[in-house]
């Protein structure tokens, strides 16, 4: 079993250069979400224009907005 988390920020990292994720990334996270990663993201954005962002993903655990002011 993993018990590895993995957590990714948003800007520069998931992120395009216009502000949005791809199609490819959105398509092979949400695969691999189904098949129980265990994944989230952690942002110094508000949780308002991070879910802009990431809405399409399927994440199902908490998300860190506001440089971890926010869970």
């Amino acid at each position: 079993m993993n018990d590895t988390l993995y957590v990714s920020d948003l800007d520069g990292t998931l992120m395009r250069n216009n502000e949005k994720l791809s199609e490819y990334t959105i398509k092979t996270l949400n695969e691999l979400l189904r098949q129980g990663l265990p994944f989230t993201f952690a942002t110094a954005r508000s949780i308002e224009s991070a879910r802009v962002i990431t809405g399409e993903l399927e994440i199902k655990l908490p998300v860190i907005t506001r440089n971890g002011a926010v869970l």
